[in-house]
């Protein structure tokens, strides 16, 4: 018995040293943990490409907006204030009004420059009527408004325009009366010149009267 159990422990030591677990070698542990770190590196690298590109464009976007913001006030900071220059010119107006007057009255006739005189006198005499009514009850808030000059220049060509009218013929009648002006037969409230808006209103025992839409009124002597 004693040899049959020695056989067997020699046996089962036998079979210990063939099945035993077999050693790990040196250089896989290394290996395994270079590879395990790989994906954590790719990560990190990934999170830094995308955080400064983030912050490349957020520097341009916002960065742009601000320069963007700013030109208009740059703008107006650059443009010089505009002056006004309207009082020079009216002190200039002013001023050559005088000269201007004398030239046109010097280059009227004396037709022309006692329809004028009749004019004035008239403007003068309605002024006259209407300045005491305007003293009996003034108003602190309004003031009266300057008379308007006389256009000599269109009361000129107007006068021009009446005396190159030829009268043919003329048949007094009162309101019915009948004047051959230019070729045509006229009656008294006709509209002899389209263009310039004349109508006759009259005559007297020398003169036909015309009118002008704004109330100026031109004679022809017959």
């Amino acid at each position: 018995m004693s040899l049959i159990n020695q056989a067997l422990k020699l046996e089962q030591q036998k079979r210990q040293t063939q099945s035993g677990p077999i050693p790990p070698m040196a250089g896989r542990a290394p290996y395994r943990g270079s590879s395990n770190k790989m994906p954590l590196l790719l990560f990190g690298f990934t999170g830094m490409g995308m955080l400064l590109a983030a912050s490349v464009t957020a520097i341009f976007y916002f960065g742009s907006a601000f320069l963007e913001a700013d030109k208009p006030v740059a703008a107006s900071l650059s443009t010089p204030p505009s002056v006004s220059q309207s009082s020079p010119a009216a002190a200039a107006q002013d001023t050559n009004a005088e000269p201007q007057l004398a030239n046109l009255l010097g280059n009227l006739s004396e037709d022309q420059l006692s329809t004028v005189q009749k004019m004035l006198i008239e403007r003068e005499a309605e002024y006259g009527k209407q300045e005491p009514s305007t003293l009996d009850s003034p108003s602190p808030a309004t003031t009266v408004a300057p008379e308007a000059e006389v256009d000599l220049s269109d009361i000129s060509r107007l006068q021009g325009v009446v005396d190159s009218f030829s009268v043919q013929g003329i048949r007094k009648a009162g309101t019915d009366t009948r004047v051959f002006l230019d070729g045509k037969i006229r009656k008294i409230g006709d509209i002899v010149d389209i263009e310039n808006r004349l109508q006759l209103i009259g005559f007297t025992e020398s003169t036909l009267v015309f009118r002008d839409p704004s109330g100026r009124r031109f004679e022809k002597a017959l």
